[in-house]
């Protein structure tokens, strides 16, 4: 057989024909490693993995030992690709015994390159995905997650976002595999208290990374921000906190630091309208659960007995309502009957007037006038008593069916916002009612 003849046939995909070469022992026994190799590319085009990894072990058998280094490696990555479709994303949890998952992987990352075309950055993600969501039967996911993430080159993992249809045929975009490399280590590094790498990570990741997916900056800025409070470096926190606000990061992960801040300095006030702001940040309360419990405590320790009974009654609905079950701390929270016969609608119903109140009751605000809107009526400025002139944006009205209109009386706070243009953080108006 001509040197490189199935080079010609790959590129024409007529992989069939290859394979056809590779079924004769005559023709095989011919073929140079090159030639291999171009078998092994057929299979996983077609898919057909488990091929691939059974034609490997006829190839390594009889492996030239001058064969080059360079399409020695390009063999490895191509079974690579063949095991981690065949094996390792395929891999049934239900079993129980991840011992061979490990074995499959840890093969990947030995033998895969650091070219963004090899598997070896899905292969780990794949098992910090699992490690993240309790799959697997391991005494510190941590560690073991951070073991897989340092087993890969960040700088090799794809940028792009990856889009797919869920099975409610709506179109999705999964974070690209860097963004997710550096959001799991920041957690993961979090939880282990290694303070310093963790607050490393997120500067790299917010340095090298953009635009970001499922809040991914907010949590890693939330993250930094709670390696300085464990630090003992709380105005630090607070500084990190508001300087990603002024960025335009408002999720509530922020405002919870800023609660444990003001809990823990002893300001009451401050604290109440910080947890209040977490919780109606938006109608995900259940990402919130554990953050409910804490208030809670907190609400009970300031003597807020009825209060803290109905974040805890929050809790439970909320938990049984996603089948997460209950803990041995949750059966021994003390019940009031007025609460322990309500359901989560009517636990919010009486929740939310309480967390405006409390979130209201900390501001300062001010009077003024809307002296402009710009011409699409999304924006625009207004004058306070004293002169001063702010920005605001018509998102930013407490009730979203009202319209700014030149001349009329506002009530609101101030909060500081980047402008962009300018690239300098001002007052902006925001909380914005009629009066």
């Amino acid at each position: 057989m001509e040197l490189f003849s199935t080079n010609k046939l790959f590129k024409e995909e007529k992989y069939e024909e290859i394979l056809a070469l590779w079924r004769n022992d005559e023709s095989r026994n011919r073929m140079t490693d090159w030639d291999k190799w171009y078998v092994l590319l057929s299979l996983n085009k077609q898919k057909r993995y488990q091929e691939t990894l059974d034609a490997y072990k006829l190839l390594r058998a009889k492996r030239d030992e001058s064969t080059e280094t360079e399409l020695w490696q390009r063999i490895e990555d191509t079974v690579c690709r063949a095991l981690y479709y065949a094996h390792v994303k395929t891999f049934d949890f239900r079993q129980g015994d991840s011992s061979k998952l490990f074995k499959q992987v840890d093969y990947i990352l030995a033998h895969s390159s650091d070219s963004p075309y090899s598997v070896k950055g899905k292969a780990a993600l794949f098992v910090v995905d699992a490690a993240e969501e309790g799959k697997l039967a391991v005494e510190n996911a941590s560690e073991l997650i951070i073991r897989y993430l340092d087993a890969v080159n960040p700088s090799t993992l794809g940028r792009e976002e990856f889009e797919y249809i869920d099975q409610q045929g709506n179109r999705r975009a999964k974070a690209p595999d860097r963004e997710i490399w550096y959001a799991a280590r920041a957690k993961a590094l979090l939880k282990l208290q290694r303070y310093g790498e963790c607050m490393a990570c997120c500067d790299e990741a917010l340095r090298e990374l953009r635009g970001f997916h499922y809040s991914n900056d907010s949590w890693l800025r939330y993250r930094k921000a709670k390696c300085l409070l464990a630090l003992g470096k709380p105005d630090d926190a607070k500084r990190c906190i508001s300087e990603a606000q002024a960025r335009g990061a408002h999720h509530w992960c922020l405002s919870q630091v800023l609660f444990e801040i003001e809990r823990n300095g002893g300001e009451h006030q401050a604290a109440l309208a910080l947890g209040a702001e977490c919780a109606l940040a938006d109608p995900s309360h259940e990402m919130r659960v554990s953050f409910y419990e804490e208030f809670a405590d907190y609400l009970e320790q300031s003597g807020l007995t009825h209060e803290a009974a109905l974040h805890r009654r929050l809790v439970i609905l909320i938990r049984q309502e996603n089948n997460w079950g209950l803990k041995q701390k949750h059966l021994g929270w003390t019940n009031l009957d007025d609460v322990s016969a309500m359901d989560k609608a009517e636990i919010l119903k009486t929740l939310k007037p309480l967390w405006k109140e409390w979130r209201s009751a900390a501001k300062s605000y001010l009077t003024g006038v809307v002296i402009r809107v710009l011409p699409e009526g999304g924006s625009g400025f207004i004058q306070d008593e004293q002169g001063g002139q702010y920005y605001f944006n018509a998102k930013d009205y407490t009730h979203g069916k009202q319209k700014p209109i030149v001349d009329q009386r506002v009530r609101f706070t101030l909060v500081d916002k980047l402008d962009r243009k300018k690239n300098e953080v001002k007052k902006n108006a925001v909380d914005i009612s009629i009066i």
